[in-house]
């Protein structure tokens, strides 16, 4: 999986994923471990739906804990899929 905002110094790649659910109600959640511009040890969990089509991404540093320490998210637009 990889993603990147607009107007923003922000590209996540992922390097590995820890699971994948998808919904009967269109909508789909994964997590996963990446890099964010390059540097390695973050964790991302990237929600989506199709209607209305949103994605939305939770990223946190992997230092010291597996699971974000807070809710911060971006929502934007989804571009050719998922």
């Amino acid at each position: 999986m990889a993603a990147s905002l607009k107007g923003a110094a922000f590209a996540l790649d992922s390097t590995s994923l820890e699971w994948l659910v998808v919904t009967l109600h269109q909508k789909v959640a994964v997590k996963g471990t990446g890099t964010v511009n390059g540097v390695p040890g973050c964790g991302f969990v990237a929600y989506g739906t199709d209607t209305p089509d949103a994605v939305r991404h939770v990223v946190w540093p992997l230092s010291g804990r597996t699971v974000p320490a807070g809710d911060v998210a971006v929502r934007q637009p989804r571009q050719g899929g998922l």
